[in-house]
């Protein structure tokens, strides 16, 4: 149903560009898709979520990367660290480009990277947020796949991160639209490590999955909704966190109830005193 009402908004969308505005009327198609709607919510037939890409099914992951082309490895491990450490959408992954990673030299000795998410507004693209890495292997991945962007003198600044690679190990040329990869390609890479992975144990990932990993992680860790929604500050709401969060505990085959269910469950109701009317096995 998502699908259909956003193919019906770009329609409009482009009709209004065309100068046709409000064109076609929506509220019969409208009405079909709520409808339809509806009848998959009772037939239990809902969209299926992402199962979340924590950080142990990253280190499973890096074993499908594409073999044989170097350039293509490290791509693909680009977009697992990356994607996990900064809690991209695949279109965000597909919208950085080179000047979007920094790497800092801290005053102790160690060095993080820091990424910036690129969002568009008003047809302009600017670093809508930034994320400060610290994980060597997140780094070490990062900076080795620029560094052969840069020895085949595709590292300027305004060149897309992610680009297409052949089977050769050549790059895609960038075309004039300036897009490397798109989303639905970032989307594709990682299911091809997925198909790739031995016994891989979510056979059903996408890259939406690296969004949840962290959260996901951070509840199997005792940190609750709330908790993660500050830390990471990728959400407006618990919402969606609470989403990762259950997800990630039953992962971590821990109750997701906690305090809530405890409290629940520590009212208790006396047993009747007439023994005619005693219970046995929840039956009277």
């Amino acid at each position: 149903m998502s699908s259909l009402r956003l193919a019906m908004a770009a329609v409009r969308d482009r009709n209004a560009r065309a100068g046709f505005e409000n064109w076609p009327p929506k509220k019969a198609a409208s009405e079909l898709i709520r409808k339809q709607a509806g009848e998959h919510a009772r037939a239990r037939r809902t969209p299926r979520s992402s199962p979340p890409v924590d950080a142990a099914r990253v280190a499973r992951l890096q074993e499908g990367v594409t073999p044989g082309v170097p350039l293509a490895r490290w791509r693909d491990l680009t977009i697992l660290h990356l994607g996990y450490r900064t809690r991209a959408r695949r279109s965000e992954q597909a919208a950085y480009r080179i000047d979007s990673i920094a790497f800092e030299h801290l005053e102790d000795g160690t060095e993080q990277m820091v990424a910036g998410k690129r969002t568009s507004k008003n047809d302009r693209w600017s670093t809508g947020r930034e994320y400060t890495v610290r994980d060597p292997l997140a780094i070490s991945v990062v900076r080795t796949y620029i560094s052969l962007l840069a020895e085949l003198g595709q590292a300027a600044p305004e060149i897309p991160l992610l680009r297409g690679i052949t089977q050769w190990g050549e790059l895609v040329p960038v075309p004039a639209s300036g897009i490397g990869m798109t989303a639905a390609s970032v989307n594709r890479a990682l299911k091809r490590m997925v198909a790739r992975t031995p016994g891989f144990d979510a056979p059903d990932a996408t890259s939406h999955g690296l969004r949840a990993g962290v959260p996901a992680d951070l509840a199997a860790q005792g940190y609750s909704p709330a908790e993660i929604l500050v830390i990471t500050g990728d959400w407006k709401s618990t919402a969606m966190v609470e989403k990762y969060a259950k997800a990630g505990l039953r992962r971590a085959g821990k109750d997701d109830k906690g305090r809530t269910q405890a409290a629940l469950d520590a009212l208790v109701i006396a047993p009747p005193t007439d023994p005619a009317a005693r219970i046995v096995g929840g039956t009277g």
